[in-house]
């Protein structure tokens, strides 16, 4: 009988259990896709203008015996780009250790190529394949961070760029646009001249053409300005145009060019490609201070002043970026850029073969920066206010510059400082891409212009001490070429340092959480509040109660206004009644 054996069953072990994924909020996940966003626009930017991206982020690198890691690394032929970014709302020292570590790669830079060069293959290929010695290379170190911070820091560290999220989101926008021509004015943002890039370096270093003079006397321009006519390929405009555009990165109160229209922009090159005919009407620009003019026949430098008839000459410049200012005419312009779409082959050839009718315009030597902007934003509102109506902040950031010391052109300056520092730094609406921030239009229109108006019984200018006080009224009374502008900048900046404390006095008598541009939490942050407490400054001025912000901070701790939505009663017109409220409460 065969012998059978039983076998023991094996006993059932259950599967481990896998602790849950923690579930994230509403809010956390918003964030999560924010931040995720952020780094991907970074990217975004840089790969769009021609860099290569080498992904160096949580790779841990020991440069000449320091430790440290790059978030993001950008190369374009002998450019490096080293970016380090934050999604931190408190970057205070996070700069300083950015600082730190970058002006040690910077000390070290053989080393530093070495290194890269080891770790990452993208690099290693690139600078192979390149061909450029380790003396060559320009390094550029940039600091990027999602949430706004006190200018005063930037200050403090020079050896970084500092790539604010407003800028971000302007080059991030042009890019999408213009696609590579966006390089040319990023390498201006990054700091970098036209010699030190690359191939550029062996191009020429001057452009030729022949032109037509326009005396003074029938072009209508003032006294000094001299007006010439000639025929430019596009690549070379693409190449040194610049756009006071009221979005950009430029630190400078005189911009008020719109942004490029994409949706223009594609239809105008399907018109090229289809066509391939250029645009016939002249582009208006302003040329380089050191544009020359040649005799055609003998080649001699013609002084500017010498240039009283109609001839023919050559006008000759230096291939700088930025060196061409573009008053009217962008969008045809930047109709032939560099892009990825199926009409840039096409295209491609018209930007090198056509050639763009310019209208230039020639500075008296000296013109100064303020004189050459108000030609400027005058010419451009002759042009285009006869054809479309300007919006609100269009003409507020041209009246800024036409006229430095209205009361709207000083409210403008003041609401614009409120943005980068003090308890509304971040929260104030200043461009194209701004959601759910404090609309300012209305806060200069109709409260703030009050505020800081050069006389009243109500105005900051009362209780400004400043020695000199007295003259700046006087220089308001003055010709705008006799006006000086460091007082009027002193000025600014008092207006701007009181109405922080104001401001700071109420902020640090509310809970924390109420001071949120969420207006599900808090009606804090809104115009018709903001409007509401200029509206009670006027009234403290008037009636002698102004302090410091120790002094704010104690009156304001009267203030029993409920700020929670479902509580506030204040409408968008009320801002007045609000502002009398709190003056009643707290200061009388």
């Amino acid at each position: 009988m065969a012998r059978t054996t039983q076998s023991t069953p094996r006993k059932k072990t259950s599967p481990k259990r896998m602790r849950p994924a923690k579930r994230l909020s509403k809010d956390e996940r918003a964030k999560r896709r924010r931040d995720k966003k952020f780094r991907t626009d970074i990217n975004t930017v840089f790969t769009n203008a021609g860099f290569t991206q080498v992904k160096t982020r949580g790779t841990q690198l020991t440069i000449a015996g320091r430790q440290g890691d790059i978030d993001s690394f950008f190369v374009y032929e002998n450019v490096l780009v080293l970016v380090e970014d934050t999604t931190a709302k408190d970057v205070k020292d996070h700069i300083g250790k950015t600082s730190s570590f970058f002006s040690h790669i910077a000390g070290h830079p053989n080393e530093a190529l070495g290194v890269l060069s080891s770790k990452f293959v993208t690099f290693r290929s690139t600078s192979t394949k390149d061909g450029f010695d380790d003396a060559e290379y320009h390094w550029v170190f940039v600091y990027c961070s999602l949430n706004a911070f006190d200018r005063k820091y930037e200050e403090r560290h020079p050896n970084l760029s500092f790539l604010r999220y407003a800028s971000l989101q302007y080059f991030l926008s042009l890019s999408k646009t213009i696609g590579g021509s966006v390089r040319f004015e990023l390498f201006r943002f990054l700091g970098l001249k036209m010699s030190e890039i690359g191939i550029e370096k062996s191009g020429q270093d001057k452009r030729e053409y022949t032109a037509l003079v326009l005396p003074e006397a029938p072009s209508g321009f003032p006294p000094g300005h001299k007006v010439v006519t000639f025929l430019v390929e596009p690549e070379a405009l693409l190449e040194q145009a610049y756009v006071l555009r009221r979005d950009g990165w430029q630190d400078n109160e005189c911009l008020y060019q719109r942004l490029l229209v994409r949706g223009k922009i594609a239809s105008m090159r399907e018109y090229l490609a289809s066509q391939g005919r250029v645009f016939v009407n002249n582009i208006v620009a302003t040329l380089p201070d050191d544009t020359r003019f040649l005799n055609v026949r003998t080649g001699k430098e013609i002084a500017a002043a010498d240039l009283s008839v109609k001839e023919p000459v050559n006008v000759e410049f230096r291939r700088t970026l930025g060196s061409i200012g573009l008053v009217d005419g962008q969008h045809r312009v930047f109709a032939y850029h560099e892009g990825k779409d199926k009409l840039d082959s096409q295209i491609g050839l018209l930007r090198k073969k056509q050639h763009l009718l310019i209208t230039g315009i020639l500075y008296p030597p000296g013109t100064d920066l303020l004189a050459r902007t108000q030609f400027e934003a005058r010419l451009f509102l002759e042009i285009n206010d006869k054809q479309t109506r300007a919006r609100g902040d269009l003409k507020q950031a041209i009246q800024t510059i036409l006229e430095p010391y209205s009361d709207v052109a000083v409210a403008k300056r003041v609401v614009s400082s409120l943005a980068e520092t003090g308890p509304l730094c971040g929260y104030l609406e200043e461009h194209f891409f701004d959601r759910g921030k404090i609309k300012t239009t209305s806060i200069v229109s109709y409260a703030m212009r009050h505020l800081v108006a050069i006389d009243g019984a109500d105005s900051l200018y009362r209780i400004w001490t400043h020695p000199q006080r007295g003259k700046l009224a006087q220089q308001k009374a003055k010709p705008k070429q006799q006006r000086g502008k460091d007082l009027l900048d002193e000025y600014v900046r008092f207006c701007s340092a009181h109405l922080s404390d104001f401001i700071g006095g109420l902020q640090q008598n509310l809970p924390p959480e109420l001071w949120s541009e969420d207006k599900r939490v808090s009606r804090v942050l809104t115009t018709t509040t903001i409007n509401g407490l200029i509206s009670c400054l006027r009234l403290v001025i008037q009636g002698g109660k102004a302090g410091d912000l120790a002094f704010y901070r104690q009156a304001f701790g009267k203030c029993t206004v409920d700020f929670s939505p479902a509580n506030y009663a204040y409408r968008s017109s009320h801002w007045r009644r609000l502002g009398k409220k709190l003056y009643e409460e707290c200061f009388e």
